[in-house]
């Protein structure tokens, strides 16, 4: 059965994600590919504070790997956006 995609684009999903990746830097948003998030965190009166980092480098039976990092919590900036440290992953505290 052949496909009909007349007025439709084709394109890559790693193509475009690269590309939305690009526009928001462009727009001031820090983008570390490679650290997952694993979960929100909340001020008190909850507002968004910032993120924790999953750890890395832990096997299938939860030991450690050579060259494991815990995941560390990255406090977002005064505005309540996420951001994070240096690209090394060091948690920075943003002015929260």
């Amino acid at each position: 059965m052949p496909m009909y995609n007349v007025g439709n684009h084709i394109v890559r999903l790693g193509h475009v994600v690269a590309w939305l990746g690009a526009q928001a830097e462009e727009l001031g948003v820090e983008v570390y590919p490679g650290q997952p998030a694993a979960e929100l965190l909340y001020h008190d009166d909850g507002s968004l504070k910032g993120v924790a980092t999953a750890d890395a480098g832990i096997a299938k039976d939860g030991a450690p790997k050579v060259g494991a990092k815990d995941g560390a919590p990255k406090v977002g900036a005064k505005d309540g956006s996420p951001k994070v440290g240096a690209k090394d992953g060091s948690p920075k505290v943003g002015g929260c």
